[in-house]
């Protein structure tokens, strides 16, 4: 395994681990994984790739793929309603705790990314977890 896969492989891990440490289900942590994933680089070249893409599935993934559309398109919006987008991906209300073990999970496993393709420097995705945490943090 070369050096950049086993960095990749480690951020892989330490996000299982945020998984395992909050609790949630395979199902609930993959519905935050997608919701952070596309709420943190949202627009509207996304929003219709999204869109066609879900029409390609069977009734029960395209109920699934929609509920995740909705709930990252929403979540793009504001802190405030990641937060309420991500109490919905785990059907409970989350503490504030919760989400800034959440968002830092996030950030140090894109933060990996950023060190190798990005010079070290934040990618859009980063910089809008980041601001995202800063707003949470104020809450």
């Amino acid at each position: 395994m070369s050096k950049k896969e086993e960095i990749f492989e480690l951020a892989k891990i330490k996000l299982y681990n945020l998984k395992e440490k909050l609790n949630f289900s395979d199902l609930q942590f993959e519905r935050i994984k997608s919701t952070i994933f596309k709420a943190s680089i949202w627009d509207k070249e996304i929003d219709k790739a999204i869109a066609d893409f879900m029409d390609e599935f069977d009734e029960d993934e395209k109920e699934e793929m929609k509920f995740r559309y909705e709930t990252a398109k929403l979540a793009s919006v504001s802190a405030k309603e990641l937060w309420n987008q991500l109490n919905k991906c785990v059907d409970i209300e989350l503490p504030k705790e919760s989400m800034i073990v959440i968002l830092c999970g996030f950030i140090e496993y894109f933060e990996e990314f950023a060190n190798q393709f990005n010079n070290h420097e934040d990618t859009e995705i980063l910089i809008n977890l980041k601001k995202t945490l800063d707003n949470i943090n104020k809450m």
